[in-house]
């Protein structure tokens, strides 16, 4: 049938080759094959022939945005909203091509001139809530989605786009009523149930988290935020077996999941697999060399291992982070001891005083500091901190 119908405008132009209709027609035709070039071709023609015709412009965008080529689209689609400034589907299409190229600002407009023309266009308020979220606009954000519930009540997106919004400002009870909203509409809705799963655990929740984020897991086995959301759970619960399952699986999925090594770091160290546990914060520093608290992990992991000046490395990388870092100034002076080099122990300890560390039950219970107990350096530090 589209054979023939192609057969039929290509005859229909070779008897009247302005008949811009015919080219639009045609290009329509093609592009409902996936013959984009052609169509392209044929879009080009009408709009030659006719240069206000609007839909010819809008229907090219639309081929653009499915090539990527997405300065062409904008083109188009502004040349669409120049013949008909009141065209809303072409300035929702021109919405969302800014949004792939992130251009929030440009969105949110696009998105107001579609609601201007059409104000119970659910979808527009639902994309423009997205942008304003984007744009740290939370409350305008609210609104939108809530605008785009009352147009639509059965629009999922925009109940779990409100529940990641609430999630955002830890309003967790509002969060878990609108993500459950978006399951009674789209049960198999695998990214809802993860998000009331983060908000389940948020609230402390940990159980319903874990059943929420093995729902997400049945529908979407390849979801790594589901199983590391529910090895974070089961990590709280003290399951760490269960934990590091979990996160190995997010790993799976995504090899350079900084957050699901570190979690896994931890479930290791918990469990007493320090060389483990050494492993998972080093590849978590693999991908993120300036995460602070994996370079503490790591140390925490080399002084339970004895391995004291490695440990005394991976503080000092904190430190590189951030050298006011008092706790780090206490871990390396920690470690300066356990090696018995007291006058390095006594320059961090009083580096990490100086710098707010002041809690002296800790230091008096603290073996790792046993070498220092008699030395006069040590006793002035504590005498300073009791004054």
């Amino acid at each position: 049938m589209n054979e023939e119908q192609i057969e039929a405008y290509k005859k229909e132009i070779k008897i009247n080759p302005d008949d811009a209709d015919a080219h639009y027609n045609l290009g329509g035709i093609y592009s409902a094959l996936g013959m984009n070039n052609e169509a392209i071709e044929a879009y080009k023609q009408a709009i030659r022939i006719s240069p206000d015709h609007a839909s010819a412009h809008c229907d090219l965008g639309f081929i653009y945005i499915y090539l990527d080529m997405n300065e062409k689209a904008i083109e188009s689609f502004k040349q669409a909203i120049r013949i008909d400034p009141d065209d809303a589907e072409a300035h929702n299409s021109l919405g969302a091509v800014y949004s792939f190229l992130d251009k929030h600002e440009e969105a949110i407009e696009s998105y107001k001139q579609a609601i201007r023309i059409d104000s119970d266009d659910a979808e527009a308020h639902y994309n423009l809530g997205i942008f304003y979220a984007k744009s740290g606009k939370r409350q305008e954000a609210i609104e939108s989605c809530k605008q785009a519930i009352r147009i639509d009540p059965d629009l999922a997106e925009a109940h779990n786009n409100l529940g990641v919004i609430y999630s955002d400002l830890d309003m967790n009870e509002k969060a878990i009523e609108s993500f459950k909203q978006a399951i009674r509409i789209d049960p198999d809705d695998a990214e809802a149930h993860y998000n009331l799963g983060i908000s389940y655990l948020k609230s402390g929740k940990c159980q319903e988290a874990i059943e929420s984020c093995k729902q997400a897991i049945r529908i979407d086995p390849d979801l790594a935020g589901a199983h590391f959301i529910l090895g974070t759970a089961y990590s709280y619960l003290d399951k760490h077996k269960e934990a590091i399952e979990s996160f190995k699986q997010a790993i799976k999925i995504d090899s350079d999941f900084r957050d699901a090594h570190y979690n896994l770091g931890i479930s290791y160290f918990k469990s007493g697999k320090h060389q483990d546990a050494i492993d998972s914060y080093k590849q978590a520093l693999r991908i993120d060399p300036d995460c602070r608290d994996a370079h503490c992990n790591l140390g925490i992991a080399y002084v339970q291992s004895g391995k004291y000046e490695e440990a005394i490395e991976s503080y000092k990388q904190a430190l590189r982070i951030n050298p006011d870092d008092a706790i780090a100034h206490y871990d390396i002076a920690c470690s300066y001891s356990l090696l018995g080099n007291v006058s390095k122990a006594l320059e961090y300890l009083g580096s990490a005083i100086n710098l707010g560390f002041d809690n002296i039950k800790h230091m008096e219970d603290d073996s790792s500091l046993n070498e220092l107990r008699d030395e006069a350096g040590y006793k002035k530090l504590i005498n300073k901190l009791k004054r």
